[in-house]
């Protein structure tokens, strides 16, 4: 049995071709690679057959990223590895290390190369939320190793952000926080943004879901006051207009659980509204 389980996620072969050959020069070699299958998987892949434990996986069309996870069966770690990560051949073994000498967390990190905010030792689930969303920083899916344990049960029972790679980060992380490798920054390239309107709306569409289930997450202890929750959330829901009526957009506020009584609609009507003026300047 091996430690960690790497699923590479359907991407183009060159890319693929790219990681592959990252996990090829790993220091540490206790590893399973996971391919889920996509075309130019079979082109990836040659050469590369007797250097590295390859095994196939055949996830139904438009199954996110998690969906490889039910291929895992042995392997206590797992890492979703995408082409905007790159690893450097010490990183595993950090992270092996790092996981050996504090066994207790359910997820472990990765910094990112600068200018990527770097990240402490240990991060609670509500500092990193603010992090992420009030002071520039990232947290992609790769950059995390999690308990498989942990991710299947929290799939498992939280259908309705399963989609959502930072709701099982926070999940996963619970009381225990973020455990992060020390000495290692791996390679990092910033996605590109959604470029067709019908690519962003799902975007933004999935945002807006993670938003809503964070606020049952964290409760009445939500990492920032209402005013910034209002902020938020009506900045992301703005990224939908043109597409979006300024009283569909209205709508979609209200489905917040904190836009609760009439003092709350108007605070966030305000928000709505300044959020729509900056995003028609953006558009001019």
């Amino acid at each position: 049995m091996s430690e960690f389980a790497i699923i590479l996620p359907a991407a183009p072969a060159a890319d693929l071709h790219r990681t592959l050959s990252s996990l090829v020069f790993q220091k540490e070699k206790d590893f399973q690679v996971y391919l889920v299958q996509s075309p130019g998987t079979s082109e990836a892949v040659t050469g590369f057959e007797d250097r590295l434990p390859l095994k196939w996986v055949d996830i139904a069309s438009g199954g996110g990223a998690f969906s490889a996870l039910a291929a895992v069966k042995d392997e206590p770690f797992v890492c979703f590895l995408t082409p905007e990560v790159d690893l450097a051949p010490k990183s595993l073994r950090r992270m092996r290390r790092c996981i050996d000498g504090h066994p207790g967390h359910d997820v472990y990190h990765w910094n990112l190369a600068a200018p990527a905010r770097k990240y402490g030792l240990k991060t609670a689930p509500a500092r990193l939320f603010k992090e992420v969303f009030f002071k520039g920083g990232v947290a992609p899916l790769s950059s995390f190793v999690f308990r498989r344990s942990a991710l299947a049960a929290w799939l498992a029972s939280a259908p309705s952000a399963a989609d959502s790679a930072l709701a099982a980060v926070l999940a996963c992380a619970g009381e225990q926080g973020i455990r992060t490798a020390r000495w290692e920054r791996l390679g990092w390239h910033r996605p590109a943004p959604a470029a067709d309107p019908a690519a962003l709306e799902r975007e933004v569409r999935a945002n807006l879901a993670f938003f809503r289930w964070t606020e049952s997450f964290f409760g009445n202890a939500y990492p920032v006051g209402v005013g910034d929750r209002l902020d938020l959330f009506a900045t992301e829901a703005a990224r939908l207009y043109p597409s979006y009526t300024a009283d569909e957009l209205k709508a979609l506020m209200q489905e917040f659980a904190v836009v609760d009584g009439p003092v709350r609609k108007l605070r966030a009507s305000s928000a709505l509204k300044g959020a729509l003026k900056r995003r028609k300047e953006t558009l001019l």
